[in-house]
């Protein structure tokens, strides 16, 4: 779509996007990320941070035990990675 106007102009525009895309593209971002264009990795783990904060606490307290034990031990797994090994 392109649009070019002079003066402001609302316009609305309805997307269908595929959800399964959108994560495609965020993994391959941060797939593309190394040593030097660690950058990145940015807006995947901005997007993937988002996700996690709307999971509500309400439905959080409705998983099992067992789902709730297995979902920290990985997501602790994942923060490990991002701990300064130099400074611990």
């Amino acid at each position: 779509m392109k649009i070019t106007t002079v003066e402001t102009v609302d316009v609305v525009v309805e997307v269908n996007v595929d959800i399964d895309a959108v994560l495609e593209e965020a993994e391959a971002l941060a797939g593309d990320a190394d040593a030097e264009h660690w950058r990145q990795a940015g807006p995947a783990l901005t997007a993937a941070t988002r996700v996690l904060e709307a999971v509500s606490d309400e439905a959080i307290a409705s998983f099992p035990a067992w789902a709730k034990t297995a979902l920290r031990e990985m997501l602790t797994t994942q923060a490990a990675r991002y701990t300064d090994k130099e400074t611990t």
